[in-house]
């Protein structure tokens, strides 16, 4: 088969001579066009770098036909074939059978040590995901197919994005190429087939113009969420659009959490959380707590959990996991000698100074310190007795010489 020379210099930039692929196969038009087009690029050497794996589903009268070409290919290019049989039970068939056939490539891929899946999503897929992307109203990190993804812990590679489903049956028909024909991909059975049936030309051509745009400034828009540290400002968040400001949640979810369980649960409990205007906590996980003052939010640890204590002797500066010291002037910290012991705030610490308020937790709670801080402030003690309890204002707008990495 003669291929284009666009798809051509996609198999180049992708690297296609090197390593070993997957192909998801099923015998219809587009695996056999891709098919086709990696025995024109890659020549004798098919056999070595591309194994087939097809998965049967027993949903058609017609699937003997569909084994048939098949094995037509396997027999004809002398390839390994992965080859599943499954029924479908209950619930939603095209969710189940996605599910079933990621896993199943998985499962090879990472057994047999390969180097990444292809799948034969064209153009057309590209455009139908976008306009059911913007129909469910998603929040996706790419609008349409990314070219090259993770799915499901695997390398996935579409290397056919720029091909049209229309180049795709001219080249094969032109050709006399054979492949399968499923007839369910022409009955009004799913939202694909009837986005498929009502799109003209020109609509694909302003889709594609339009995707191409969304994600140039979603590009942006994550730049900006990367630039962002902890902690993360009210600021930068309430100037988002809502539907942003759920993105940017996505976002801290896979940086702090990095798992897909119960992902859209969390994110609305992080959402509605962030509504609220009072210092507060919420336990995301057994481990990590999500934590919010008035002007800024975090993810950390249970600060219940924190103990430290560190003894200083001389008169310079210190710096430990928890925070950044600067002894070279102690009466900035109203201590006239050393050594002096740093540690995190009691229950029932007293403080012993000439200060109306001698309970530590009180004093912070004077200081409008978030609560949960509490366990995790530091005091000062000299000869066993608190000195001094820094003003946590002095803190933040750093009057003294003291960085909490707790805190900031």
């Amino acid at each position: 088969m003669k291929i284009p020379s666009k798809l051509k210099k996609e198999f180049e930039e992708l690297e296609l001579n090197k390593g070993i692929y997957l192909l998801a196969f099923s015998g219809g038009p587009d695996s056999v066009y891709l098919l086709e087009a990696l025995k024109s690029y890659l020549g004798d050497e098919l056999s070595d770098i591309i194994r087939l794996c097809y998965i049967n589903y027993h949903d058609s009268s017609a699937v003997k036909e569909e084994e048939a070409i098949v094995n037509e290919y396997v027999d004809k290019y002398h390839l390994k074939l992965y080859r599943f049989d499954t029924k479908f039970k209950k619930g939603n068939f095209e969710d189940w059978a996605r599910k079933y056939r990621y896993q199943k490539f998985k499962t090879i891929i990472r057994k047999e040590k390969m180097t990444a899946l292809l799948t034969a999503h064209q153009k057309d897929d590209d455009i139908e995901t976008y306009i059911l992307q913007k129909e469910r109203k998603n929040c996706p990190l790419h609008y349409g197919l990314n070219k090259i993804t993770i799915l499901n812990g695997i390398k996935l590679i579409r290397p056919l994005l720029n091909i049209s489903k229309a180049e795709i049956y001219n080249t094969l028909n032109k050709e006399y190429i054979t492949y399968y024909e499923d007839i369910t991909n022409h009955d009004d059975h799913t939202k694909r087939n009837v986005i498929r049936k009502n799109l003209s030309d020109i609509d694909r051509k302003q889709l594609l113009i339009d995707k191409t745009i969304k994600n140039k400034d979603l590009e942006h828009l994550y730049q900006s969420f990367n630039d962002q540290k902890a902690p993360y400002q009210f600021d930068f968040y309430n100037a988002l659009t809502e539907e942003n400001k759920k993105r940017f949640v996505f976002y801290l979810i896979d940086k702090y959490l990095k798992t897909k369980k119960r992902r859209e649960g969390i994110a609305k409990e992080i959402f509605e959380f962030l509504k609220s205007n009072s210092n507060n906590s919420l336990a995301i996980k057994k481990d990590l707590f999500l934590y919010r003052t008035k002007s800024s939010f975090f993810f950390f640890k249970d600060f219940s959990m924190i103990t430290y204590s560190f003894t200083y002797h001389q008169k310079k500066i210190y710096k430990n996991k928890y925070f950044t010291i600067d002894l070279t002037d102690i009466s900035k910290f109203n201590l006239v000698s050393l050594p002096v012991t740093i540690r995190n705030a009691e229950k029932d610490d007293l403080i012993d100074t000439d200060l109306p308020t001698k309970n530590v937790y009180v004093f912070l709670k004077k200081q409008q310190v978030p609560a949960f801080l509490y366990p995790a402030y530091p005091v000062f003690l000299v000869d066993n007795k608190i000195k001094c309890v820094p003003f946590y204002k002095d803190i933040k707008e750093k009057k003294i010489p003291l960085e909490l990495f707790l805190l900031f």
